[in-house]
């Protein structure tokens, strides 16, 4: 298991959607968590990165007959 040290921000939404807060990484820019509460969308933060990179280390490693 590899660890990295993701820097995440969070910021307040100000429109009428269904989350009050959203997490979004400089570092990982595809990384991008909703929630109701800064608290929140930190915990969510590293699962949805590990799922990230998982994802991208795949799609890195399929062969080119791979149809994705």
């Amino acid at each position: 298991m590899e660890i990295y040290n993701l820097r995440v921000v969070v910021e307040e939404l100000d429109d009428t959607g269904d989350y009050r807060y959203l997490a979004t990484s400089p570092d990982l820019p595809n990384l991008i968590v909703a929630g109701d509460t800064p608290d929140e969308v930190l915990g969510l933060a590293p699962q949805v990165a590990s799922a990230l990179l998982a994802s991208m280390k795949a799609f890195v490693d399929c062969p080119a007959r791979c149809d994705v």
